[in-house]
Order: structure tokens, then sequence, then C-alpha cells
């Protein structure tokens, strides 16, 4: 028996299959075969026939412990508690697997790893690599797949033999995080351009699935995209900025863990396009200047940067047109003679210009009408003393906001000395009986905010006084009844003359002189001689009346003689 066990010392497990002579017919193959290295020979080289008698009985012997031998290996092919596999297998680039076999008494143990392809090696666990039981991190140069040996050399420290066995390990590449691309930066509610992998993953099986999410800080908050599980991924119409990343799983019989994921990218949406606010409207008289034009709110929206240019109309809705040089955020209008109405166009400028701003609101200058005098009637001539007809305004003033004051001047050349006229403030006058030439003006004076300046007087009316006639009778008085006497006044041209007699008869009318016959009269009476004398001219009349006494005369008729 101790012959038979110093023959095993030199079989050794090759990994791969029993191999000496007949042996394999006599077993099936296990998973770790014995090859024998050598034989050993006995007697040192004596080839008698008793002494090869003797080895093929051994060979017989040693036939039968390797079917004991292969029943122990076949149980120590299950290997130590919790390792189960055995083989050569794939790992995942720095996957640790552990490796080991059936602790034995009395037996060292050597690990060693050699690199074969794709720079595949490992790391012994804690240093270790002398026990029977190890632990491997595996790695290689990432990017390939990579093969490496694992070989273990036990040796039994009690009769110094020893065994070699072996697998082959695959070290699939590192898992690496896919590039997506690319940041950009949109208008509002824009559809942004697709979203690519322009590096895709790589490691492990390389056989993946994607999941693309969005979130809105780019931090926390990343949520699945429905659908979107391709190596692309086209975002809708933003209106707000929005994170992305994909995230991928690399999939087959070693996964390998997660894979990083992506980086991010950024779609800024620009803010919305809003519209200036300008201000304000305002009521100004009639070739103001109005206040200047502002904008206390300004446009947003795109990149924040805008021109300006501000446009005016006449009526608010139509007919825009651009104020040339108005291209600030104010504008200062010059003097109005007419209501306008403005506006200001922002346009958005920069690589996203995101489209046409909205146009401001609209404020209107109202300019209101000008003033004009009113005008007032009319001019007359009158005679002394006499009231003229009323002044009246048939054209009353305008302009302004329309409400006025009135008040009345009189003057006694039409040029200087301009006197109001105690309570004459409404739009008409009657002025009183005149014994002068007077001039009459009115002056209005607008009312309200926009008192718009100095209301233009009205024109001038002229009431001009003519003289009266100035009759003067002359004759004698007092007279005898009967008698006929001469009466007249002074004569002037232009001048017509219409007497009136009572008590007596008379010639003459008409003329400036007229001779009276008094009545005969018993007693005193009175009698007198009127004139009324017009002015051809102005018509103005005058009567001068002279009272006479008339006193009978006798009676005597006859004288008597005797």
């Amino acid at each position: 028996m101790m012959q038979l066990l110093r023959w095993m010392s030199h079989l050794e497990l090759s990994g791969s299959h029993f191999s000496e002579r007949d042996i394999g017919r006599l077993m099936p193959e296990p998973a770790l075969a014995i090859s024998i290295n050598g034989d050993k020979e006995f007697n040192n080289q004596h080839k008698n026939e008793n002494i090869m008698k003797s080895k093929n009985r051994m060979l017989k012997w040693l036939a039968l412990l390797f079917v004991l031998v292969a029943s122990t290996i076949g149980t120590w092919a299950q290997g130590p508690t919790g390792l189960t596999q055995s083989g050569d297998h794939t790992v995942c680039f720095g996957e640790t697997k552990h490796y080991g076999v059936n602790l034995t008494a009395n037996s060292t143990y050597a690990w060693t790893i050699t690199s074969l392809t794709g720079g595949a090696n490992g790391t012994w666990v804690g240093g270790i690599n002398n026990a029977n039981l190890v632990g491997i991190t595996w790695t290689s140069d990432g990017t390939t797949v990579g093969t490496a040996k694992l070989e273990l050399f036990e040796t039994n420290n009690s009769g110094g033999c020893s065994v070699l066995v072996s697998l082959t390990v695959t070290v699939l590449p590192q898992l690496t995080a896919p590039i997506i691309n690319a940041s950009q930066t949109i208008c509002y509610n824009s559809v942004p351009t697709g979203l690519t992998i322009p590096t895709l993953p790589t490691g492990g099986n390389n056989s993946f699935t994607y999941q693309w999410q969005n979130s809105p800080n780019g931090t926390s908050g990343w949520t699945d995209i429905s659908g979107a599980t391709s190596s692309t991924y086209a975002p809708p119409a933003l209106t707000a900025t929005t994170y992305y990343q994909v995230v991928v799983t690399a999939t087959g019989a070693q996964s390998c863990g997660i894979v990083p994921p992506s980086n991010v990218v950024t779609i800024t949406v620009l803010p919305q396009l809003t519209a200036p606010a300008i201000a304000s409207s305002q009521t100004i008289c009639y070739n103001a200047v109005p206040s200047g034009l502002t904008m206390p709110t300004l446009p947003t929206g795109g990149n924040g940067t805008y021109t300006y240019q501000w446009q005016s109309s006449a009526d608010g809705t139509t007919g825009w047109t651009d104020i040339s040089g108005a291209t600030s955020s104010t504008y200062a209008p010059p003097s109005l003679t007419a209501t306008t109405y403005y506006h200001v166009i922002s346009t958005a400028t920069g690589t996203e210009a995101c489209g046409i701003m909205p146009t401001s609101n609209v404020v209107s200058i109202t300019v209101l009408p000008q003033l004009t005098a009113p005008v007032i009637a009319s001019s007359q001539t009158i005679c002394y003393n006499t009231v003229p007809t009323g002044l009246t305004t048939p054209t009353l003033p305008t302009g302004g906001n329309g409400t006025y004051t009135y008040q009345w001047q009189s003057s006694a050349d039409g040029t200087t000395g301009w006197t109001d006229i105690s309570g004459a403030t409404s739009s008409t006058y009657a002025p009183p009986a005149l014994t002068a030439t007077t001039y009459y003006h009115l002056i209005a004076t607008a009312t309200g905010a926009q008192t718009c300046g100095i209301m233009p007087t009205s024109n001038v009316v002229t009431i001009t006084v003519n003289p009266l006639p100035t009759p003067l009778i002359t004759g004698t008085d007092p007279i005898c009844g009967g008698d006929a006497e001469t009466y007249s006044t002074p004569s002037v041209a232009g001048v017509t003359y219409t007497w009136t007699v009572v008590g007596g008869t008379f010639t003459g009318q008409g003329t400036n002189q007229i001779t009276v016959t008094w009545n005969t009269t018993l007693v005193v009476t009175s009698g007198s001689v009127s004139v009324e004398e017009t002015i051809g001219s102005s018509g103005c009349k005058a009567t001068d009346t002279k009272n006479i006494v008339v006193n009978p005369k006798p009676t005597t008729t006859t004288i008597y003689h005797d």
C-alpha cells in the first residue's frame, strides 16, 4: 500500500482529463482530470520477469485505486461550503470572486494568476494567495475582453506529493457611462434639438437597455420619461429649463452591476417674451410739448437684450409709422397740434431671438383744440344818450377743455384804457344809454386742468354815438292875437326841420324859419312854436319848443266921432 501511495505521488491534476494509458478506459472523466507526469522506477533498472509481473500487478491495483481516487475527487470537486461552481468562467471588471479547494491536512497551497489577453489580472483579497480559500478582484485594461489563467499548486507536506489545478477566467470590459449631447438654449415653448448618445456605453456583455430621465434642477427629482428607451430622445416643446440624463442597464448573464449614469445635459429655456409697458396717456394743450414717454415695465424673455422702435399713429389702430431716431427705452415727443397715439416695438436680439415680441400697450396724447377767440356782435350807431342793441356772442370760443369764463370790457378809443365792466360776465351784454362812442370786446378764459394759456380776445365792436341837433327857436314873445310873427332856428346843413305851432297858423314848413299868424283871442292865451331838427346823416333828432303868450287885442274896430 505504501508503494502504491508513493506511486501516486507522481500523479498530477491537470484540469483536463485522465490520460495515462488504459486508465482512461477504467473510469469516466472527472471535472478535474488527473495526468501522470512520470513513472517510478523500482530496483534501479532490474528488468527481470518477476519484477515486470510485480509491476503489472501493481498497475492493476493502481487501476482499482484510481476508481477510489476518482470517487474522492468527485466529492472534492463539489468544493468547500458555499463554492458550488467549477471550471472556466466569466467575471465582470472589478468583480471579486472566491476560489477554494477542500482543506487537506498537512497541505500547503500556492495560487498564481497569469495574464493571457487584454491585460486581465487579479488582486488577492487581503493579500492572501497561500490558503485553500482565496478571494480575487479581477481587472483588465477595461476596454476589451481579457483572459487570465488561475492555477493552484497544492503540496502534501507529509509525502512531498503535489498537484496542479488550473482554470481560465474571462474578464469582461469595465462598464463605462454613455456620453449624451448636447446642452442647448431654446426659446420658450419651442422644440429642442433631439438628444443623442455619441459615445455609447461599453463594458460587460456590451448589451444594454436605455431609460431617459428628466429633472427640474439636474440634481434631484429624476423621473423616467415614458417610452424614452432608445439611444436617442426627442424632447417635446419646453416651457421651463429641463435637465436630462440616460440611465443605461447592462443586460446578459453578467450584467456587471450598474452602469454609471450618463452626463447631464441642460436644455435652458429662455423666459417667455413679454411686452413692455409704456407710460403714460395724457392730455395737453394745442401745440404744447407733452411729458416724455417712459417704459416703467421693460420687456422680458429671450436673451434679455432688446432693440426698441417707437411708432406713432393718428388713430391708434392703423397707420403706425416708425419715428426716426426713437430707438431707446424712452421717447420725448415734440409739440403736438393733433391727438397722437404711441407704442413701442421691442425686438429680442441674440442667437435666440425667440420670435416676435408682443407690442407694448398704446398711450394716447390727447391734444385739446386750439383756443379760438369768440366773435361778438355787433357794431352799431346810435344817437346821443340812447340805449344800443344788446351785444351777443354768435361765435362762442373754442379749444382747451371747452369751458370758459367771460368778462366784457369797454374802451373810449378801442385801443387803450380797456376796463372791465362790472357784472358783465356772461356771453351777452346790454350796454346802457350812451352819450359817447364806446368800444367793446369780450375776454374769454379757458378753465379746467388745461387752461391752455391765454385765450385770444374777441373782436372789437364799436357803438358809435352820433350827436343830436341843437335847435333853438327865436322870435317874438309875447305877441298879440292876430299878429304875424317870424320864428327861426339856426340853419345847419344836412338838417331837416319840422315845425309845429299851437295857437296859430304858419308858413315856411321845412325851413329853418316860419311866419306864424296868431289866432285872435279875447283873453290871454298860451301858444307854442316847436321845431324838430333831424340830422339827415344819422337820423338823430332834437326838438325845441318856445311857449308864446298871446295877448288879446282891444276889440275896438271903429272910431266913432261926433
